[in-house]
């Protein structure tokens, strides 16, 4: 199921979701918390729960790597609901704030993913009608068949980066040496290319 974009199943903007939960958690489990209050004290689901939002959403809206937060529409509706239902049973007002923050910081990550992928889209048409202005502008679509030469003649053999790289140049500048294009950026382009009819390779 996709909200934007019907080729993107199961996503709840476009693209594959992503993961990234490799880093330390903030949140600790009951064993390693046994001096805390009982009621701080989790069930494995929930501190899963927690640890997931903590890590893959709110760290990322955090950091703006908003293309790494998971569009995933399955699992987002999955941690929503467990929130929610985390707010109904609170056993006090304290801590069921604390389970309203941890949702809004969920929703929240997806909204600024929903706002990252519709202003690189935007960047990308606008980048795609301006080069279309300036071919037109530059006659670009005239063709010389037949022109004479004098003196030496020089061949040169140009290489054209594919599309998706140049807008990925133009959008968030050239990869740092070494490190080559972030496969999540690229992912949206892709996305955004075929939303939009864009052959993203010629």
């Amino acid at each position: 199921m996709s909200i934007i974009g019907a080729n993107y199943s199961k996503s709840l903007i476009s693209g594959a979701a992503t993961s990234n939960i490799a880093s330390k958690s903030l949140v600790t489990s009951a064993a390693a918390g046994a001096n805390l209050n009982p009621a701080l004290q989790f069930p494995a689901t929930v501190l899963q729960t927690l640890n997931t939002i903590e890590l893959s959403y709110a760290r990322n809206m955090q950091n703006k790597a908003y293309a790494k937060i998971p569009t995933d529409l399955n699992a987002y509706l999955a941690l929503l609901n467990t929130m929610t239902n985390l707010q109904k049973t609170a056993s006090n007002v304290n801590l069921a704030l604390l389970f309203k923050l941890v949702q809004e910081s969920l929703t929240s990550a997806i909204n600024g993913y929903s706002l990252y992928y519709q202003i690189t889209e935007l960047n990308v048409q606008n980048i795609s009608l301006q080069t279309s202005v300036n071919d037109i502008l530059s006659n670009k679509n005239e063709k010389t068949a037949i022109s004479s030469t004098s003196g030496q003649l020089t061949i040169t053999k140009t290489f054209t980066m594919a599309p998706v790289f140049s807008y990925y140049i133009m959008l968030y500048g050239v990869p740092a040496f070494g490190v080559g294009f972030d496969p999540s950026k690229l992912a949206t382009l892709l996305t955004i290319f075929s939303a939009n009819g864009l052959n993203p390779y010629a």
